[in-house]
């Protein structure tokens, strides 16, 4: 009895043909011999005029389990390879194509899976995309959708069927191209199971003469009359839902856009669209669904964005429209941190550290990969790929609704933000930390490895490169030194802030900070000791205020010291706040940088909470501190309004505290925020200061500076000496001052913080 039959349909390919039917015989023929099954190959010639079919008798016509047939009239790859089933014998159908070769290593697996599998696994799949961790009993359903939605491959040939369930359910090729789309979706629906082989069996080629290699309206045809058949086939089923067919017209209107941006010829591509618009003036399935979809906006997949935008922009002219189509597609979602930083933890590579609460639930801290001794960089960047292109085909749950998802160009660059968390080293116990950082060991995977690839590949770092060391007390790692080293010796012009507790003196550390490239990073969180132990799990506050002064006399700027305060339950009350700044009274320590937090484990903070960031910020720059900010924590989970603001400014009153570092919307100073990021765009739209007009406009840079200033004293509402300059950043806080201060106007710097 024979096993499998192969069926290859051709046309006017007879070198490509015959060169690949003998790849695929000897394949075979060793897979065949592993498993002692028999198979047979049906060449199908679709009416080829240029001696394909004689060609073939020449060299196969007397080869074994070999068949040669001709059709009639030519009909295209679908009918050929309805024909071919007609005269099989096979228990199993494969149906492949007459250019592409096998991987003679895996084709054995094929076999022995085809005699092992029982009378109810229909279909054994392979070549595909990824590995799927799936059940044989919702495979088929599984592979069906992602394929209805381009998420997967479609060729039919990644499929080797049962050939009675063929026969059983009348199942028929189209006519024309992207024939086999409906063909695989009813194989796999049918299908009582379906087995998924991790390996890529077939071994694609492109050659330019491939009837799907260049776009044309026969492959537009073809897609329409997939969508057609699929909803015909659907309709009436379990799988019919609207929003199935919703996504589905999306999905091939999306890369039907897609090949047409593709295409070289500008000329080219306006005929196609031209072509696509009068197929959506029908009346068909495809037409009548097309008019029904809803508008997608810019942070939806490329697919959504880029058929709303043919559909809205149909008025416009061609030209336009193309150009409008082609920016979509230069571009997808993801997210700074996605693209261009990396996070080693102890346990995990993450994608992200951002921390955001969706319907009352936290998400966020999304994780790459978990750790282990083969992580290298390259296995990074694929996780980072594969994360990517789910978040474009809205299969990535762990990043829905995440407000940091952006439209971004496809260019990634080198690697501008690196945190390192790779070691469980601390001499605390903080109530608002992780026991992962506790337990005394390094990373799996070699961490100073992975630095150093980055540091040595071309455009590995970027210029600017912030690194941030975290997690924990990092100044007892053993890769401390080394990584910190390499660090110095590649990184340009970016900054190595270090997140240290500082209850622990370092003269390493000290010596770091001797290097103007390097920041210091302390949370104190209490104004007692009392406090200090209950959140820290160790006594010591006296010591870290003494260790950072000590700290602070190598620093050629005291600002590249940065003492954080996050405002939780523990410590939020006057009294607490209070005894904070009275530690710092007269302290040299209040020249630093202060960060104000908050916990990140609470979604909407309390308004209790909200008055002591408020309190705490004014007391301190009373006290005489540097410079104040909110930090991101706090930008993402506040949004002033004026109610707030009567609240805030109320309990400013009742706890006796002036709030002449409050810059509130009265104030009649015109103000400029400095900063391009995240923190001047919450400061633009969430503080009732800006919300009353009393901001100028944000700039990043003195050039821009310069420009607005010019605009309003050319329209009369300023004087050049009355504008104030308001810092608009966090991570970036000190590089901002400076900055300003570079620009020549430091004096115009403001010392408060905005409601």
């Amino acid at each position: 009895m024979t096993l499998l039959t192969v069926i290859i349909p051709t046309h006017r390919r007879s070198d490509l043909v015959e060169s690949s039917l003998e790849g695929y015989l000897s394949a075979l023929r060793r897979g065949a011999q592993t498993t002692g099954a028999s198979f047979e190959c049906i060449v199908v010639d679709d009416c080829s005029n240029d001696g394909t079919i004689e060609r073939l008798q020449l060299r196969f016509g007397r080869v074994q389990n070999v068949k040669l047939m001709q059709m009639r009239t030519n009909s295209g790859p679908g009918p050929a390879r309805d024909a071919g089933m007609a005269v099989a014998k096979g228990t199993w159908i494969w149906f492949l194509d007459d250019d592409d070769t096998l991987d003679p290593e895996h084709v054995s697996a094929i076999f022995q899976k085809m005699r092992e599998a029982p009378e109810n696994v229909d279909v054994v799949s392979h070549s595909l995309k990824k590995t799927y961790q799936v059940t044989p009993e919702n495979a088929g359903l599984d592979l069906a959708t992602l394929i209805m939605g381009f998420q997967e491959f479609q060729e039919v040939f990644r499929h080797v069927i049962r050939r009675d369930l063929v026969i059983r359910n009348k199942i028929f090729f189209s006519r024309g191209l992207h024939e086999d789309i409906r063909y695989i979706v009813e194989i796999l629906l049918c299908a009582d199971q379906v087995i998924i082989l991790p390996n890529t069996i077939v071994l694609k080629q492109k050659y330019m003469d491939s009837i799907t290699a260049n776009m044309s309206t026969q492959r537009m045809d073809g897609y329409i009359q997939a969508y057609n058949e699929l909803k015909k086939l659907l309709s009436g089923s379990k799988f019919g839902a609207p929003e199935r067919f919703q996504f589905l017209i999306t999905q091939i209107l999306g890369v039907i856009l897609l090949l047409i941006s593709r295409e070289p010829s500008e000329a080219r591509s306006i005929g196609f669209l031209q072509y696509l618009k009068c197929l959506g003036e029908g009346s068909d399935a495809w037409s009548i669904d097309l008019a029904h979809l809803p508008s997608f906006g810019p942070t939806t997949t490329n697919f959504e964005y880029a058929g709303s935008i043919w559909r809205s922009q149909s008025f416009s002219s061609d030209v336009n429209l193309l150009k409008s189509i082609q920016a979509v597609f230069s571009t997808r979602l993801s997210c700074r941190d996605l693209d261009k930083s990396l996070f080693l933890g102890p346990d995990e590579i993450r994608a992200c550290c951002k921390r955001y609460f969706v319907d009352g639930a936290r998400k966020g801290d999304v994780v790459l990969l978990k750790a282990d001794k083969g992580i290298d960089i390259n296995r990074i960047q694929s996780a980072k790929q594969e994360l990517v292109n789910r978040i474009n085909s809205n299969s990535a749950p762990e990043c829905a609704s995440c407000p940091y998802i952006e439209r971004r160009a496809n260019d990634l660059g080198g690697i501008n933000y690196l945190s390192l968390e790779n070691f469980a080293y601390c001499n605390m116990r903080c109530t608002y930390c992780s026991p992962k950082y506790y337990d005394g060991t390094e990373a799996s995977y070699d961490a100073l490895a992975i630095v150093e690839r980055i540091a040595q590949s071309p455009g590995g770092f970027d210029a600017n490169c912030q690194v941030v060391w975290g997690g924990g007390e990092p100044t007892l790692s053993p890769r401390f030194a080394p990584i910190n080293r390499c660090l110095t010796t590649h990184l340009q012009s970016g900054n190595i802030r270090i997140l240290s507790n500082s209850l622990k003196y370092s003269t390493h550390l000290e010596a770091l900070l001797a290097d103007p490239r390097f920041h210091l990073v302390t949370s104190i969180d209490a104004g007692t000791e009392f406090t200090f132990e209950s959140l820290r799990g160790k006594k010591g506050l006296d010591q870290v205020l003494t260790n950072l002064i000590r700290y602070q006399e190598v620093l050629d700027d005291p600002r590249r010291l940065t003492i954080k305060y996050i405002v939780g339950a523990g410590n939020f009350c006057s009294e607490e706040i209070t005894a904070f700044v009275a530690k710092l009274q007269g302290s040299p320590l209040l020249a630093s940088l202060f960060q104000i937090s908050c916990d990140f484990t609470v979604d909407v903070p309390e308004d209790g909470l909200i008055c002591s960031l408020y309190e705490l910020s004014q007391r301190l720059l009373l006290q005489g501190a540097s410079y104040v900010f909110f930090d991101d924590l706090v930008r993402d989970r506040l949004r002033m309004n004026q109610s707030r603001e009567r609240m805030v400014r109320q309990h400013l009153k009742n706890t006796i505290v002036n709030e002449s570092h409050l810059w509130k919307p009265e104030h009649l100073t015109p103000l400029i925020l400095w900063g391009a990021g995240k923190q001047a765009e919450w400061l633009s739209n969430y503080t009732i200061s800006a919300q009353k007009g009393g901001l100028m406009g944000t700039v990043s840079n003195d050039t821009e500076y310069h420009e607005l200033v010019a605009q309003w004293i050319t329209h009369g509402r300023i004087t050049d000496n009355v504008v104030a300059i308001y810092p608009a950043g966090v991570q970036s806080i000190y590089q901002i001052i400076r900055n300003i201060e570079k620009a020549g106007l430091g004096d115009r710097i403001v010392r408060c913080v905005m409601i």
